[in-house]
């Protein structure tokens, strides 16, 4: 059975960086609930934040007891490669057309492919 989590979420990915730049530029606490956004349930929030730990974009932090209905792993910092995509994803038209051209290419969209396009790189 396939699950609806199992594909990365581009405009989601932007939306946790953004957040994280937020919260830490603020100094806010770090939890979870600076993490819920509208459209997005839990299982999809931290199957993105899990990937861009992954993908060493953030730093993230997991509960000790897994809850249900809850996100469970949230970013405590972003690394030095967050930062970067962050600024190049940062204008909503930039972003915009980024995606753009991975659909027209017909490429699997990934993080990497589309900080390349908008930094100006070219990736096939």
């Amino acid at each position: 059975m396939a699950s609806i989590i199992e594909q990365l979420d581009l405009d989601l990915c932007r939306k946790i960086l953004l957040r994280t730049e937020e919260v830490m530029g603020r100094n806010k606490p770090k939890s979870p609930a600076n993490y819920e956004f509208e459209g997005y349930g839990p299982e999809m929030i931290e199957f993105n934040i899990r990937k861009l730990h992954d993908y060493e974009l953030i730093i993230a932090r997991e509960r000790k007891e897994k809850r249900r209905g809850v996100i469970n792993c949230w970013p405590e910092k972003l690394c030095d490669k967050g930062l970067d995509f962050i600024e190049a994803a940062r204008d909503e038209k930039v972003w915009e057309e980024a995606l753009k051209q991975i659909e027209e290419r017909g490429v699997n969209p990934t993080l990497k492919r589309v900080k390349k396009i908008l930094l100006g790189g070219t990736q096939q």
